[in-house]
């Protein structure tokens, strides 16, 4: 006798492990790897604005006001590089990390590519982001971990210089079998 409560489910669509972070100047299609990594986690937010009508008052449609997508990887490599972009600023060498007193933030192209257990890839194009500004580490018996997490900015256009649908302006996410 099977089990109670078991869905039906497809077992190529289950999938464990971290994946690669590539970056890249905004602009242009990622293809420097950041190196190690133990995971990353893709955050999607709408805010709702809900317009209600009627006495009692009910819902009768909702807009949203804004997006944001962020992706956040969690590092274990010291790459002075890789760490410049995730903070938005500053000046790196393979050996030095200089910072402090930029106004700006630096705007990068970023893609996570996940191999899934049946082989299939799913991979995340942010088109334009921010890093976030932040990285705290601790050193200890450990291995140091740098959260790199970047912010997805509007874009008019993919790497390829191709316009951008009205909805399409943030982030891709596919499936590749």
């Amino acid at each position: 006798m099977p089990g109670y409560n078991v869905p039906s489910y497809t077992t190529s669509n289950i999938s464990i492990g971290p994946g690669v972070l590539y970056l890249a100047s905004a602009g242009t299609t990622p293809t420097t790897d950041v190196g190690a990594v133990r995971g990353g986690e893709l955050s999607i937010t709408r805010e709702k604005l809900d317009i209600d009508q009627g006495f009692p008052a009910q819902p009768i449609i909702s807009y949203c006001t804004a997006e944001d997508v962020t992706l956040t990887v969690t590092a274990i490599e010291w790459n002075f590089e890789q760490l410049v972009k995730s903070l938005g600023a500053g000046a790196a060498t393979a050996t030095q990390l200089d910072f402090g007193g930029d106004v700006n933030f630096s705007e990068i192209a970023v893609k996570y590519v996940h191999r899934m257990a049946a082989g299939s890839t799913i991979e995340i194009d942010i088109w334009k982001a921010n890093g976030s500004g932040e990285l705290t580490t601790s050193f200890g018996d450990d291995v140091q971990e740098f959260p790199y997490a970047f912010a997805g900015l509007n874009s008019t256009t993919d790497w390829a210089s191709a316009t951008l649908d009205s909805d399409k302006t943030i982030f891709q996410m596919r499936r590749i079998n």
